[in-house]
């Protein structure tokens, strides 16, 4: 199991290691620090910009309800004007019930959809189409998941709208 440089709020011995298995294998052994905490550093979405700035990362998201959820990103979250980021990003529930969603290459056959990352000065996002499969708002307060195509994952929240309880980003250096 990887080395975490601090205690999670969010995350089980059990939750890391069911992550592990599902990360590509050069990132399954990865130290993993924790880059922004809500509780820590408090709400700001261009903090949490200015702190992803390391590559690969694991955003957990845990809603008002208790489910934990969210996604493994090949790159830093920036802003940009198009999405970016690669096929090894996925996205997970972790609470109520473990389960990952990666892309698969197979469903560009059908629609193109390579929908991974997306930053701007009010939300970022990961997926699309019909929905985005996570999306979090400007001041980090609310978010929404649904359906989405990339991922081929349903809602991940307990609701397609829903409060956030608190967050964390962790890099993988």
């Amino acid at each position: 199991m990887p080395e975490l440089d601090e205690e999670s709020a969010l995350l089980s011995d059990q939750d890391v290691r069911a992550l592990v298995l599902a990360l590509p294998l050069r990132h399954r052994w990865r130290r993993w620090n924790l880059l922004y905490s809500t509780a820590r550093d408090g709400i700001s979405l261009q903090t949490l910009y200015r702190r992803s700035e390391v590559g690969p990362s694991i955003l957990v998201v845990r809603d008002r309800n208790q489910h934990v959820f969210g996604c493994f990103t090949t790159e830093s979250w920036r802003v940009a004007p198009r999405y970016y980021g690669t096929g090894e990003c996925f996205v997970f529930q972790l609470q109520p019930k473990a389960v990952m969603w990666p892309w698969h290459q197979k469903r560009m056959a059908v629609a193109r959809n390579d929908f991974f990352q997306f930053g701007r000065g009010d939300c970022l996002a990961l997926g699309g189409a019909p929905h985005y499969a996570l999306c979090l708002n400007g001041d980090l307060e609310f978010g929404s998941s649904g359906d989405s195509d990339t991922f081929g994952s349903p809602c991940l929240a307990s609701s397609e709208e829903f409060e956030i309880g608190r967050l964390e980003l962790w890099g993988l250096v």
